[in-house]
């Protein structure tokens, strides 16, 4: 995607001044191509309606003074306090400066541990959230190649060259700010509240305080390099922990608790305003990205942009490290948040320190050497190469024509892909994950930005209402009429928190309505109860009391816990299609299942087969039930293409053991389901409903649990 965004918690200070050049004001490519003894990125600018009511104009130019009151005490240019100052800061500064002094020789990766160890024992509150939007390789090559065009200039004595090629540089970069502005002005608009009445009190399960639209102050500094020295166009957006409250005036700290909800449509939006403009301004023309998540400029290779990505071979390299050493300590590949913990702790092991001066006008000769020697290729000649003069046509067209947009039918199927999209990552989901995909696959045409972006929402709310396929809203109607007195701006209740509204469209409502319904069907094999609890290797009375709670600490012939042994007796007998184990982490249900399968086998019922979500898990599965698939063999997708060969076979009286189900996706287990019943086959679920569900479209389990009841695993084994 040409923008990818990140959130995270900000209580640094200085970081982003390292490299902010404090010398003589210049223009704005001139930061960029000079060198200068102070550091060589542009100061950074105001944005945002609660920076205005301070008196710090949206593109003002942010000065030292105004920013550590603001973000570091919380205060206006003129000491005013603004809510409450930051908890516990002093604190959390104190305690690092010690754990620091301890560990004098400490790597950045451990400065950042001990710095987070720090803020936890403190209970620091943040000083800032920083919204980072890292813009496409391609973008930041063709951006690198009109400022080697303007070095190449000057070098030569070349005054008009120099300020032809200087003043598209400052062109590109007022780009990015109005992209990024555009998408923060959607970020303002869906996520700046305050909360205001106590929220600790929940009346039929909603909080009891009220949510108004806050005016946010946010700080956007563009930067030009990542921490590898290769070109790497971001913008880091801080927006201050406190905000102005619209009603009566006052500062709080904003409901930060909503921002992750459209971390991606903020990328979607500022990617879209920023190629539309470079289309419209250059000609540019666009290619989908293998993964789908967006678009690269055509004519600027893969191999290209692989020779400045330096950084993110060596994340990846790290990351797969991790990733091996944990599936040989745990005998598992990480779950999607554990991952993600592990890339984290790569990006920030593997990232070099921002200290000291930037002399990006030496980066370009090294960026235009490094790409000479990797390809062949001059840097200068990588922008005149891929522009096909849209200024041209932006000219014929006039400022006022929009430039063409795309046609109905184009438009029908971005959204119909769109919402495929959204449904296919989440079983519900929301207006914010919809904008974020329309983003990804919205043809770009040279069309006016901001009827772009205003585009890219209006499709969505489309969508939303069934224009192109039937979607519903799950979210309740309120009780009774709201007064107008106590509606919001976005016409919701002021005691209703903002955003969060899912959606889901009517087939995947059909799928889960059909998955419950096979799932609850009776007249499924079954063990007899008293032959199933002597294969458990125990009498049936101790199990009964087990299944009501009062398990003893006593174990089975066969070496089960009791509620391990009342577990599998209760799924083994009950006749239903489908039956759920509910089990945290540690407690055996694998075992459970093993044990399941042998007394399936012992009566003679049918075959057992064993399904997971992954392979290192299945190889895990299989110790104790040999046949064992993960659910893709199962099933027999191949890449692209659900089903193709076929799914493993199956008869009357064949027990499907399927473990880690939480992490099964709905689609999959709907197709198990369906299979099994269709087979006169048993199916028993074993999963955590509290574990991180599937990465695309979860909660399966967790509703069949939901619709069907369960059987609770609880002591843990191993932790």
């Amino acid at each position: 995607m040409a923008v990818v965004a990140t959130l995270s918690k900000g209580y640094d200070l200085e970081y982003i001044w390292k490299q902010v050049d404090r010398g003589p004001a210049k223009d704005a490519a001139s930061y960029y191509l000079q060198a200068s003894e102070t550091g060589g990125e542009p100061p950074g600018r105001w944005w945002g309606p609660g920076a205005r009511a301070l008196g710090l104009e949206p593109g003002q130019k942010i000065d030292r003074e105004p920013y550590d009151l603001l973000f570091g005490e919380r205060q206006a240019p003129d000491g005013t306090q603004l809510g409450r100052s930051p908890a516990n800061a002093r604190r959390a500064a104190d305690l690092y400066a010690q754990l620091l002094a301890a560990e004098p020789h400490a790597t950045a990766e451990r400065k950042r541990e001990l710095r987070t160890e720090a803020v936890r024992k403190a209970r620091q509150s943040p000083l800032f959230f920083d919204l980072s939007l890292s813009l496409s390789k391609s973008i930041s090559i063709f951006h690198a190649s009109l400022g080697e065009n303007a070095r190449l200039g000057r070098q030569a004595g070349d005054h008009d060259g120099d300020r032809y090629w200087t003043a598209l540089v400052t062109e590109v970069d007022d780009m990015i700010h109005q992209a990024v502005e555009a998408g923060f002005g959607y970020f303002q608009r869906e996520a700046g509240y305050t909360r205001t009445g106590s929220h600790n009190t929940r009346v039929h399960g909603r909080e009891t305080g009220q949510w108004h639209e806050a005016d946010l102050a946010v700080a956007h500094w563009l930067q030009h390099t990542s921490r590898d020295g290769d070109m790497q166009l971001h913008v880091h957006s801080q927006i201050a922990h406190v905000a102005r409250t619209i009603t009566d005036g006052k500062w709080r700290a904003p409901d930060s608790l909503g921002y992750n909800e459209h971390v991606g449509a903020v990328a979607a939006i500022v990617s879209q305003h920023l190629e539309e403009a470079l289309t419209r301004r250059f000609g540019l023309q666009w290619i989908a990205r293998d993964d789908g998540h967006g678009f690269e400029i055509k004519g600027i290779s893969g191999q290209m942009m692989r020779v400045f990505s330096s950084r993110r071979v060596a994340i990846t390299a790290d990351l797969r490290a991790r990733a091996a050493r944990f599936e040989q300590r745990y005998g598992r590949k990480p779950s999607q948040r554990e991952l993600a913990q592990l890339a984290q702790a790569s990006n920030f092991k593997t990232r070099a320190a921002k200290e000291g001066a930037l002399d990006l006008a030496e980066l370009h000769r090294g960026w235009a050497d490094k790409l000479a020697r990797a390809v062949g290729v001059p840097l200068a000649s990588v922008a005149p190469s891929v522009w096909h003069d849209g200024s041209a046509a932006a000219r014929t067209r006039g400022s006022n024509d929009p430039g063409p947009v795309p046609s109905q039918l184009e438009l029908s199927q971005a959204a119909q892909k769109a919402v495929a999209l959204a449904q296919q990552e989440k079983s519900t989901w929301m207006r914010a994950d919809l904008i974020k995909y329309l983003g990804r696959v919205l043809p770009r045409s040279g069309m006016d930005p901001a009827v772009a972006t205003a585009l890219l929402e209006d499709l969505a709310d489309r969508a939303l209402a069934s224009e192109f396929e039937p979607v519903a809203c799950l979210q309740a109607p309120e009780p009774a009429e709201v007064p107008r007195s106590l509606l919001r701006g976005d016409g919701r209740s002021i005691y209703q928190r903002h955003g969060g509204v899912r959606y889901a469209t009517h087939a995947q409502l059909s799928l889960e309505d059909r998955m419950v319904a096979l799932a609850r069907a009776g007249a499924a094999p079954r063990l007899d109860r008293t032959d199933a609890a002597r294969a458990l290797g125990a009498d049936l009375a101790p199990l009964d009391r087990a299944l009501t709670g009062r398990a003893h600490d006593a174990r089975t012939r066969t070496g089960l816990r009791e509620d391990q042994a009342a577990a599998a007796l209760s799924v083994l007998t009950d006749g239903q299609r489908v039956s759920v184990i509910n089990a945290p982490a540690g407690s055996g249900k694998t075992h459970v299942l093993a044990a399941a399968g042998q007394a399936w086998e012992a009566a003679g019922l049918g075959r057992v087969i064993g399904i997971t979500p992954s392979q290192s898990a299945r190889n895990t599965l299989a110790a104790g039930v040999p046949v064992s698939y993960n659910s893709a063999q199962f099933l027999g997708h191949l890449p692209g293409q659900r089903g193709a060969r076929g799914p493993v076979r199956l008869g009357p009286g064949d027990l499907v053991l399927i473990d880690e189900a939480s992490m099964v996706c709905n689609p999959d287990l709907a197709d198990v389901i369906s299979h099994a019943a269709a087979s006169g086959a048993k199916v028993i679920l074993a999963g955590d409903t509290q574990q991180l569900q599937a990465v695309e479209n979860g909660g399966g389990m967790s509703l069949l649990a939901d619709a069907l009841g369960y059987v609770q695993l609880t002591e843990p084994l191993r932790f």
